[in-house]
């Protein structure tokens, strides 16, 4: 209910587009996800249930200004893996 909340009740269709996540024909009946994420200037934590994943790289010397002033959806990808760990719609800006 709260992916369908969030605008993505199409995953749930029978007839979805996985394409680019499997080779195979693969459709989605349920899920239940919990998760967390934290930005700040010293790097990026991420957290499902009960696994954590932190996430640093080298900061310039001023750190970047992102202004979230309009919904938008993220995604953290692992490049080695070529996976996405976790994803998700900032949808109510302040």
């Amino acid at each position: 209910m709260v992916l369908e909340y969030m605008g993505v009740g199409d995953l749930f269709q029978y007839n979805s587009d996985f394409s680019m996540l499997s080779n195979q024909q693969v459709s989605l009946g349920a899920a239940l996800h919990k998760a967390k994420i934290e930005v700040n200037e010293e790097g990026t934590k991420a957290a499902a249930a009960t696994v954590l994943f932190s996430f640093r790289s080298s900061r310039p010397a001023e750190p970047a200004q992102f202004v979230c002033n309009h919904p938008f959806i993220y995604m953290l990808y692992d490049k080695i893996q070529r996976a996405v760990l976790f994803a998700g719609i900032f949808r109510r800006p302040h």
